[in-house]
């Protein structure tokens, strides 16, 4: 399906990308036009439609439903106007930053991401902090979107998160994302000291509902009354208010989300929903895709309203033997994944559960090195995008054109210290950038149709 649209962005694309406003026309005839006119670089910076009008009172209408920053463009740099307003046509690709590094490695891997054409740049919550890094990623690139990918919600208040994420948002010209998730039982209670609530579902909701609370008071003056459950946000004062940002009212969220309530949840009130890397195109397209759109519809908006972003696991390489290489890793990685009871719905749903129960028992026993084996061939395939470097387009385009927003690009498990590789592989990544993003986003019009 086609709507019409019209040209109402700013644009900081290199000069002379965007030589002239297009008219009024379909999305089909205005992405042709693009290309043909070379500028296929601002398509990556298409800005959402406004939410629609019959959202929820109680949530607010968001000035950007689905993170493409602030009205003013996006920062910190600015350049002159430049037009498009629709979904984005083509897929964004994302890469995420997991090694240590130091300042000046950080920023310099940064800047390269954001130049060669990478839409956002991820961190994670592993072993460093999700915060701090984004700091940097502001100040050194131009472009890109930044993320965490996600942070783990309930060890922080979510006044402490809120403040990270207005900061954050600010200081990157309104190109910050706040990725939220809850983890797992036992991290919880066992690494961040932690309690853990029982479902944990419904806390995330009222803590987004607190954030949202939070983030209209710094925007507009709101009188603080937030009062749940589990969480309060009743007392500030100007000292203590993180004030307006002009341009902006919030701050975009997407939902780490893998069962169907979190789903459901990332419809209702997220900005996005951020896939767990232990996923198929089956599983989307029968389970989550309808729970998002149970979730999107109770508050009276629309699917499209909803970014769905994946970070699947590649196995790849130039080669044949750089390749088998990568295929080990990945499969020492799901193994990793699919001995966590909380993903087990997605085993269960292609009949591998008891695979998903050998994996738990062996993980508890600590016998680490005895899980890769039972990662078959067949199941390595359904997870994972296999293939040379050079038929990711290909590969990309058969599993997942038509059916997400956004796949994040990561090579190897971040504990194999494949820090160098990593980037050596988003250079060559880089390459076919232009090629990977002609697959097409999701087709977010006819999703009742697909699932």
């Amino acid at each position: 399906m086609t709507r019409p649209f019209s040209i109402t962005r700013s644009c900081a694309g290199p000069a002379g990308c965007c030589p002239e406003a297009l008219p009024a026309m379909t999305s089909a005839t205005a992405i042709a036009l693009a290309r043909s006119r070379k500028i296929e670089r601002c398509l990556a910076m298409l800005s959402p439609p406004a939410v629609d009008s019959h959202h929820s009172a109680s949530l607010r209408p968001l000035a950007h439903p689905r993170g493409w920053g602030s009205a003013s463009g996006p920062g910190p740099a600015t350049a002159g106007e430049c037009p498009i307003q629709p979904p984005d046509p083509a897929m964004k690709i994302e890469a995420t930053i997991t090694s240590p590094a130091t300042i000046a490695e950080l920023a310099a891997h940064a800047r390269q991401l954001d130049e060669l054409g990478y839409d956002t740049l991820l961190v994670p919550e592993a072993g460093h902090d999700p915060y701090l890094p984004q700091m940097i990623l502001a100040e050194h690139t131009r472009r890109a979107r930044i993320a965490t990918g996600i942070a783990i919600s309930f060890p922080r208040s979510p006044f402490v998160t809120a403040q990270a994420a207005w900061d954050l948002q600010r200081f990157s010209g309104g190109r910050f994302i706040l990725g939220l998730g809850t983890q797992v039982k036992a991290h919880n209670e066992r690494r961040y000291s932690t309690p853990w609530p029982s479902p944990p579902g419904p806390r995330l909701r009222e803590y987004i509902l607190c954030l949202r609370a939070i983030f209209r008071h710094f925007a507009t003056g709101e009188r603080p009354d937030f009062r749940g459950e589990h969480y309060q946000f009743t007392l500030s004062n100007p000292f203590f208010t993180a004030g307006s940002i002009e341009g902006t009212t919030t701050v975009p969220i997407q939902v780490a989300a893998v069962n169907p309530y979190n789903c459901r949840l990332a419809g209702e009130l997220g900005d996005g929903i951020r896939m767990h890397p232990l996923n198929t195109p089956g599983y989307i397209r029968e389970v989550i895709r309808p729970a998002v759109a149970a979730g999107a519809a109770r508050a009276g908006r629309k699917l499209q309203d909803v970014e769905f972003a994946i970070n699947p696991f590649f196995a790849t390489g130039d080669d044949d033997t750089e390749l088998a290489r990568s295929v080990e890793l990945i499969r020492k990685h799901l193994s990793f994944y699919a001995a966590t009871p909380a993903y087990a719905a997605v085993l269960q749903h292609h009949g591998w559960a008891g695979t998903g129960e050998q994996l738990v028992r062996l993980s508890r026993a600590g016998r680490w090195d005895d899980m890769p084996p039972l990662i078959s061939d067949a199941m390595l395939e359904t997870f994972a995008i296999v293939g040379l470097m050079k038929d990711l387009p290909a590969r990309l385009t058969e599993r997942y054109g038509g059916l997400v927003d956004a796949v994040n690009v990561v090579f190897g498990p971040p504990y194999a210290n494949l820090q160098a590789r990593q980037r050596e592989m988003f250079v060559r990544l880089g390459r076919i950038l232009p090629e990977l993003k002609r697959v097409e986003a999701s087709e977010r019009e006819t999703v009742h149709g697909r699932c």
